[in-house]
C-alpha cells in the first residue's frame, strides 16, 4: 500500500495503515464527541458547585437566625406554612418555607412546591395551587 505524506510517497504495511487509519478515528471521535461533552459536563459541575454553595448559605443563615434566638414562627408551631424568604437564581431560585430551604419540586409537608417568584411561592396539595406571599 502507498501512503502519501507532505507530498512523499511511502510504501507501508496493510497493518501499518491500518493503526494510522485506527488512530484517525479515535482522534475523530475524541473531538466529535468525547471533548465538547467532556467541556459541558465541566460546566454543569461549576454550576452545580455553585448551587450548592448558595444552599449552604441559605442554610449558614437560617442556622444564624437560629443562633441569635430567632425561634420557629408560630405558623409552624402551628402546622401552618409561612414564606420568610426567597433566594433569586436563574437557574435554581430558593424559598424558606418555615425554617426550610426549598426550590421548585421539592415537597414541604404534603405540599410540592411548583413556582418560586420575588415575593411568592406557589404550592401544590395534590389537588389544587396556592400560594404563599412574603409578609413585608
Amino acid at each position: 500500500m502507498r501512503l502519501i505524506l507532505f507530498g512523499q510517497t511511502k510504501e507501508v504495511s496493510n497493518t501499518l495503515m491500518y493503526s494510522i487509519a485506527a488512530g484517525v478515528a479515535i482522534l475523530f471521535v475524541y473531538f466529535i464527541f468525547y471533548a465538547p461533552l467532556a467541556k459541558e459536563i465541566k460546566k454543569k459541575s461549576r454550576e452545580y458547585k455553585s448551587l450548592e454553595a448558595k444552599l449552604q448559605e441559605a442554610r449558614n443563615t437560617i442556622e444564624s437566625l437560629r443562633n441569635k434566638g430567632v425561634s420557629s414562627s408560630k405558623a409552624e408551631l402551628s402546622g401552618r406554612l409561612e414564606l420568610r424568604g426567597v433566594f433569586l437564581d436563574k437557574k435554581v431560585p430558593l424559598a424558606i418555607i418555615n425554617d426550610k430551604v426549598v426550590a421548585v419540586g421539592d415537597k414541604i409537608g404534603r405540599n410540592a412546591v411548583t413556582d418560586i417568584k420575588e415575593d411568592v411561592v406557589v404550592l401544590n396539595d395534590g389537588s389544587k395551587d396556592f400560594e404563599l406571599r412574603l409578609n413585608q
